[in-house]
């Protein structure tokens, strides 16, 4: 398959309907298929480059309840004076006032740091990469959870918080995964001897929470997700 850039200008060109907007959209970020319509939150990143076009765009965008985060100044005055040549008769307008700067989001100071918008977008290309690297497990074929060797040792290698010595034979946990929780539950499903109760999706990276229940064995055999997964046994409050 040709790799097509996002920014193609023959590829967004070729667009006039709604389905080209679908068939753009697959051929960009390909093998996800939704079969029901998922709400995205529409937020903005304002640079300081932002020019009056942009500015304009960015207070309608904010007065319509959209996130909007960064900052401008706005150097080009946003109130204007006029003086009469008195010789030519000439009117010059001229700026008499610039406001600012905008500040947009959340921010600790009067100012944004010179890398903030930098820094943000980097953070923003993290957060995709998390949300494709868990779609991407939707189609995966998975380990068979019976399969992978029991021992205890993983529990303990893996679940060091508050753990109890020994192991009890029943151990209940809550397990965090990179992933969606129909993907983690499809694995653990596979898992004998362990009971599956509330499994959530978390945030917007694509993570999800799953608790268990089940004997040392069978929680050391789920620790061995092909993914990213963590465990917590829970500690008892000091009362001390």
């Amino acid at each position: 398959m040709a790799t097509i850039r996002g920014r193609s200008r023959t590829l967004w060109s070729s667009f006039s309907k709604i389905a080209d907007f679908l068939r753009i959209a697959r051929e960009v970020v390909p093998g996800i298929i939704r079969t029901k319509p998922v709400t995205v939150p529409i937020r903005f990143l304002v640079g300081p480059d932002c020019g009056r076009a942009c500015q304009l765009v960015a207070h309608l965008a904010q007065s319509q309840g959209y996130d909007l985060i960064g900052g401008f100044d706005d150097a080009s005055g946003d109130e204007w004076g006029s003086i009469r040549l008195p010789h030519s008769g000439i009117i010059a307008r001229f700026p008499t006032a610039s406001y600012g700067p905008y500040i947009f989001g959340p921010t600790t100071g009067p100012t944004l740091p010179p890398d903030y918008a930098k820094t943000l977008l980097a953070g923003m290309h993290q957060i995709g990469q998390a949300v494709t690297a868990s779609h991407a497990w939707r189609t995966r074929a998975l380990p068979d959870c019976a399969k992978l060797v029991a021992s205890r040792s993983i529990v303990r290698q893996r679940v060091t918080e508050c753990l109890p010595d020994p192991l009890p034979n029943a151990m209940g946990l809550m397990m965090s995964f990179n992933v969606e929780a129909v993907t983690a539950v499809r694995f653990l499903k596979t898992c004998p001897g362990l009971s599956i109760g509330s499994a959530i999706d978390v945030g917007y990276v694509g993570g999800s929470t799953v608790s268990v229940i089940g004997s040392a064995e069978a929680i050391s055999r789920a620790l061995q997700a092909p993914f990213q997964v963590q465990a917590s046994w829970g500690c008892e409050p000091d009362l001390d």
